[in-house]
C-alpha cells in the first residue's frame, strides 16, 4: 500500500503544467514599433497592400496604426550556419487584439510577448492622443513586463528595426543596450518605462519620454517628446541641449560630461563623477518659489586652453566657476522654454506643493499645467556649486 501510494506521489509531482506550450512552438516578440497608415492605403475596401487581406468593410477609420513586431528566430547551438537571427512581420488594424489575430492567421507561431524589450510610437499617433490606447493593452495583458522601455520616433518607427546595427544581432536588443547609457549622455533622459507611463496617465503628471532617430546605417537616442499630462498628447521635441539642462535639475547628470567655455580662451572638458540635484519649495502669497541645489564633483578632463596653470588657487577657483555658469545657464534654458513654450512642468515641481502644502495643492492642480497655468508663473531659482577634484594630467607631482 505504502508503495502504491509512493508511486501516485512521483507520478502527480512529474506531471506538467497544463496550460505549457513547447518553445519551438512560439515566437518572441523583442520589438514592436507602430506607425501611422499610409496615404495610399486608405480606401472602402481596406486591404493590406501585400497579401491582398482584407481588414473591414468601411471605411478607414483614421485611428487605424500599422503595427511592426521583431520576432527572434531560435538558433540550433549545435549548428554552426549562419542563419537570420529575426525576422520582421506587420499587419494593420485598429486595435492591438485585432492585429495580433491577424498575424496568427499566417503565423506558424505564437506570438509570445513575456521577453518584449522595447516599444517605439511614431511621433504623428502620440500627437493625436493614442498613447493612452495604444499603451491600454500592454498594461493589461498578464504575458507583458512593465518594465518594457517606450520611445517616440522621430519619422517611421518600423525603420529602426530594419538597420544592420553593430554588436548586436537584433534592433530591440540594440536599442535596449543603448538606453541604458543615459547615465554617461547627458542629452539623453533617463528610460522611460511602460510602468513610469501608466503612473503619468493615471496622476495626469506632464512628462517626456526618450526620442529615437533611424537612419540608414544608424539609430541614435537622444532628445525627447515632451507630453502634456492632462491631455496625454504629445506637444513637442525637446533637443539635446534641453536635455542636458532637463537632467541637471532632476539630478540625472552623473557621469556627464560638459565642454565649457573659459574667458574666450578656449575650452576645457568637465566630467561629473557625482551629481545630486534637491529642489525646496516655499509660498509668498500668492507666488509659488522653488530653488533647486545641484552640487557636482568631477574631473577637468581635457584640455583646449594654453597658458594657463591650474594648480594657481586663483585659476581654479575660476575654472569651476565657468563649470557653475555652464550648469546654471543650461538648467535655466530649460526652466524657461517650459514656463514659456509649452507651460508644462515635467521636473514634478508640482510634488513638491503637494507635499508641503496638501491643501493648497489640491486647490490648484487643475490650473498648474496648461496655457494659463500658474507653472508659467512660479519663480524657479538655480544654485550650483562644483568641486574639481582631479586635473590628471595638468596635476604636478610634488
Amino acid at each position: 500500500m505504502k508503495r502504491a501510494g509512493s508511486i501516485i506521489f512521483i507520478l502527480f509531482i512529474l506531471t506538467g503544467c497544463w496550460d505549457s506550450q513547447d518553445i519551438e512552438e512560439l515566437g518572441f516578440v523583442l520589438g514592436i514599433a507602430f506607425d501611422p497608415v499610409k496615404e495610399e492605403e486608405k480606401h472602402e475596401a481596406f486591404v493590406e497592400e501585400e497579401l491582398g487581406e482584407t481588414i473591414g468593410d468601411s471605411d478607414v477609420d483614421e485611428r487605424f496604426f500599422r503595427k511592426t513586431y521583431q520576432i527572434a528566430v531560435p538558433q540550433d547551438s549545435q549548428n554552426g550556419e549562419d542563419i537570420q537571427s529575426h525576422f520582421n512581420s506587420t499587419s494593420i488594424g485598429l486595435t492591438n487584439f485585432k492585429v495580433a489575430r491577424n498575424l496568427a492567421t499566417r503565423s506558424s507561431r505564437a506570438l509570445n510577448s513575456e521577453h518584449l524589450k522595447v516599444l517605439i510610437i511614431n511621433e504623428e499617433l502620440v500627437r493625436n492622443g493614442m498613447l493612452e490606447h495604444l499603451a491600454d493593452f500592454y498594461l493589461r495583458d498578464h504575458e507583458m513586463r512593465r518594465r518594457v522601455l517606450v520611445l517616440i520616433s522621430r519619422g517611421e518607427a518600423r525603420s529602426s528595426f530594419d538597420v544592420r546595427v553593430p554588436l548586436e544581432k537584433m534592433p530591440a536588443l540594440y536599442i535596449r543596450e543603448v538606453l541604458e547609457n543615459y547615465e554617461v549622455a547627458l542629452q539623453m533622459p533617463k528610460y522611460v518605462e511602460m510602468g513610469d507611463v501608466t503612473s503619468f496617465i493615471i496622476n495626469q503628471h506632464s512628462y517626456i519620454i526618450p526620442r529615437i532617430v533611424s537612419g540608414k546605417t544608424d539609430i541614435k537616442v537622444a532628445g525627447a517628446a515632451v507630453f502634456d499630462g492632462q491631455e496625454n498628447k504629445m506637444v513637442g521635441w525637446l533637443g539635446e541641449a534641453d536635455i542636458e539642462g532637463y537632467n541637471w535639475v532632476v539630478g540625472d547628470a552623473e557621469n556627464g560630461v560638459l565642454e565649457v567655455d573659459y574667458e574666450d580662451k578656449g575650452v576645457f572638458v568637465y566630467e561629473s563623477f557625482s551629481a545630486r540635484a534637491s529642489t525646496h519649495y516655499e509660498r509668498k502669497g500668492d507666488q509659488n518659489i522653488f530653488t533647486v541645489d545641484v552640487k557636482t564633483e568631477g574631473a577637468f578632463a581635457e584640455k583646449w586652453i594654453e597658458g594657463i596653470d591650474v594648480a594657481d588657487i586663483e585659476t581654479n577657483i575660476k575654472l569651476q566657476r565657468a563649470v557653475e555658469e555652464k550648469i546654471r545657464t543650461e538648467m535655466e534654458q530649460i526652466v524657461e522654454k517650459m514656463q514659456n513654450e509649452f507651460g508644462l512642468d515635467i521636473f514634478q515641481f508640482g510634488l513638491k506643493i503637494r507635499q508641503k502644502e496638501p491643501k493648497y495643492w489640491e486647490g490648484i492642480k487643475d490650473r498648474w499645467d496648461g496655457e494659463d497655468g500658474l507653472f508659467k508663473e512660479a519663480v524657479v531659482n538655480s544654485n550650483v556649486n562644483v568641486k574639481v577634484r582631479n586635473y590628471m594630467t595638468e596635476e604636478k607631482l610634488k
